[in-house]
């Protein structure tokens, strides 16, 4: 379980939450989901990995994430 929040380098607490990109969190769900990988529609729920998960599909999720990150130049 992990969460990823955008434009803080960190988060530490509830003030630093509302200061985090909710608007460049939508674009990531997006454009996630336009390529089939489903994240949490929302900037303040956690993403689950399971033994459902394939190497394969955490490595493509990576490279999306990544390759969205670098597009946004977070």
């Amino acid at each position: 379980m992990f969460t990823l929040f955008l434009g803080k380098r960190s988060v530490k607490n509830m003030q630093e939450v509302l200061e985090i990109d909710l608007e460049g969190y939508q674009r990531l769900f997006r454009t996630l989901f336009k390529q089939g990988i489903y994240i949490p529609p929302s900037a303040h729920e956690a993403w689950f990995i399971s033994a459902a998960h394939t190497e394969e599909h955490l490595i493509r999720t990576k490279d999306a994430v990544i390759s969205f990150l670098e597009m946004e130049t977070y």
